[in-house]
């Protein structure tokens, strides 16, 4: 059984071929009206939830530029429409020319572009806001050449340094941004249950009816728990509901799953008939940053649901009450746990689900944040009263004001060099080629050395010759990281390694001081995990503990040498003798590490790069160089006091 509030918005007219009106030449300098740009037409989940439904809800006039107003804007959809997307990359010019008053930028405004033609839109508005609710900037082109040519990475981090003010649809995505701008609000991607057919019977179907929807690229994530699924069809003949493409390509699973074509209307209806919704997730910092939306829908439809605790989903399973498997194997007993349980239980979780996202995550809860974040004017007529506004999620506080660093933990003090810039001087794949052929050509050349440093090592000590560590590589993905041990084999002590630590061994403490123990990092280099010159490569543990402003070196790639490498002696570990060597390293040498690295990528380039590694060769070949006080005096506020000398 199901009701259904048919109480909903009037669409706003979608206008994507709409050009600006023809000016005359006095009028060039006339602003435009307001204008919203989307990669996508209404048809596409992101574009209709982050731009239209709220244009819908409000009485200012818009303009939308959705470039070929369709669902998505793969390579293969604009090779078939040449004179289309001409179209829409003069109508995009335009729209820069004839500076509008305000401006919503969502995503991107072209899948060409590489960045230019976001910040001239942006610029050109009078008020700009850019809206995004993926991990674009963790988005680097992986794919054809087209991915390649305009990676999202570089739009994103364009686009928000140009923005008067970001919205970002969850906590990670806003952590991040606040990295690179002052005023960053949250703002979730909103549903409106009235819309929703409402699950009202809790019996279970016959077979138990699970339900899935979304589209084909994220397909694959059920093949994460296809165990539990095939183990729950087998007890209890459950079967799936997929609300998506109806192309099959989930192999072996295709047999217990019944595909439904996705529409609008489709997913507003269908969800009420589903006795359990789910959401599979990997561990990925593009998963990372997700919106949650699914939840919300299934929430919508007071549908019960079961999800991967990944990202903001931690946060809505928690206020819906809902279960929330850690590994693939829990699963089977959640699934089982539920389809075994009384209809007035799975009625509850379903009526919570509802509750929490009608007062917390709908239009009409956050229109006034959403006005706000536009500095839209208020409605004409007074609006219906509407629930409070959902905390604690409703603007996400903007970095503290510049301060000496004296005053306290943190990198408040380098707010002038901390966004690195919008874009790589050499394009990614030069500097992976480079990257492959010098790892391939040092591994080859170096090899008796290798060899021989690993007899060594095996001789001096009991233990293997290579050390293998989690570091955290671009995006905050972890990576295994090799290096010759230097340490006696499995003893513990702190993370920190300090210059007098007694786990060090003869032999290490030889390779540390001329850097040999970091050889082995040349199969991290040919593999892609790090790049020849870039930031040092923290661990898991010390990463989650940086100062907030300080997080964003974790979206380049860390690199074998760079300027941090080189000062190893002074910024890898607290001194001997230290009260608290861990609050030291993330206080004071965590803000100094930023601070080189920050200017090094600001003016990143080739020549530079030889210039480090030079440098680098020198120090291993015994060469004492002096500490370049320019490094870091421009840099670190408070640099006279005696504890924050580099030299």
């Amino acid at each position: 059984m199901s009701t259904r509030d048919d109480r909903a918005a009037v669409p706003a007219q979608e206008l994507p071929a709409q050009e600006l009106p023809a000016q005359d030449p006095g009028m060039r300098d006339a602003p435009a009206p307001n204008c919203a740009v989307t990669p996508y037409g209404r048809g596409a989940g992101s574009a209709r939830v982050r731009v239209f439904e709220w244009l819908d809800r409000v009485d200012a006039d818009f303009v939308v530029s959705s470039y070929l107003s369709r669902r998505d804007a793969r390579p293969a959809q604009l090779a078939r429409r040449p004179a289309a997307v001409a179209r829409a990359e003069r109508r995009l010019r335009e729209l820069a020319d004839a500076r509008p008053e305000r401006l919503l930028l969502h995503r991107e405004a072209s899948p060409l572009s590489r960045g230019g033609l976001e910040r001239r839109l942006m610029a050109a508005a009078g008020f700009a806001v850019y809206d995004f609710d993926d991990a674009l900037q963790w988005d680097h082109g992986d794919g054809g050449l087209a991915r390649r040519w305009a990676p999202k990475a570089a739009k994103a981090l364009a686009a928000v340094g140009a923005a008067d003010r970001v919205v970002a649809g969850c906590p990670v995505l806003a952590d991040w941004a606040s990295g690179y701008h002052h005023d960053v609000r949250i703002i979730p991607s909103c549903v409106d249950p009235a819309s929703y057919l409402r699950k009202t019977g809790y019996e279970l179907h016959d077979p138990p009816r699970l339900g899935w929807l979304g589209s084909p690229g994220n397909e694959c994530y059920l093949l994460l728990v296809a165990d539990a699924l095939a183990e729950v069809h087998a007890r209890t003949g459950a079967r799936l509901t997929l609300i998506g493409t109806t192309r099959r390509s989930l192999g072996p699973l295709e047999r217990l799953i019944d595909r439904v074509a996705w529409s609008e209307a489709v997913q507003r209806t269908v969800l009420a008939e589903l006795d359990l919704g789910l959401m599979p997730l990997p561990d990925t910092p593009y998963s990372r940053g997700k919106c949650g939306y699914k939840l919300l829908q299934y929430g919508a439809a007071g549908v019960p649901a079961v999800a991967d605790p990944i990202g903001v989903n931690e946060e809505i399973l928690d206020r819906f009450g809902a279960a929330a498997p850690r590994e693939p194997g829990e699963w089977t007993e959640v699934l089982l746990g539920l389809l075994d349980c009384s209809s007035d239980r799975r009625a509850r979780l379903g009526a919570r689900a509802h509750d929490v996202t009608r007062r917390q995550y709908s239009f009409q809860a956050w229109l006034p944040a959403w006005r706000s974040a536009l500095e839209l004017p208020p409605p004409a007529a007074p609006e219906p009263p509407t629930p409070p506004s959902p905390a604690p999620l409703h603007v996400h506080p903007a970095p503290p004001p510049p301060a000496p660093y004296a005053a306290g933990p943190g990198c408040s003090g380098l707010t002038a060099v901390r966004r690195p810039p919008a874009g790589p001087r050499r394009p990614a794949s030069v500097r992976r080629a480079v990257d492959v052929a010098v790892g391939s050509l040092a591994l080859v050349g170096l090899s008796p050395l290798l060899g021989g440093i690993a007899l060594l090592v095996r001789g001096s000590s009991r233990g293997p010759a290579v050390y293998r560590q989690q570091r955290v590589g671009e995006g905050g993905a972890e990576f295994t990281l090799y290096k010759f041990r230097s340490m006696r084999w499995r003893s513990e002590g702190p993370e920190l390694t300090g210059a007098a630590d007694p786990r060090v061994t003869p032999v290490g403490a030889l390779l540390r001081r001329a850097h040999l123990d970091e050889l082995p990092q040349l199969v991290n280099l040919v593999r892609g995990d790090m790049t020849l010159v870039g930031p040092r490569p923290e661990t898991p543990g010390m990463a989650r503990r940086y100062p907030r402003d300080c997080r964003w070196v974790f979206d380049h790639r860390p690199g074998i040498t760079g300027p941090v490498q080189l000062r190893a002696s002074e910024l890898a570990a607290p001194p001997d003798g230290v009260p608290d060597p861990e609050g030291y390293y993330l206080d004071v040498l965590v803000p100094r590490r930023v601070a080189l690295d920050a200017e090094y990528l600001a003016t990143r380039s080739p020549l530079r790069d030889l210039g480090l590694v030079l440098r680098t060769l020198r120090q291993v070949l015994g060469a004492v160089e002096p500490a370049r006080a320019d490094d870091v005096a421009d840099l670190v506020p408070g640099r006279d006091h005696p504890e924050q000398a580099l030299t």
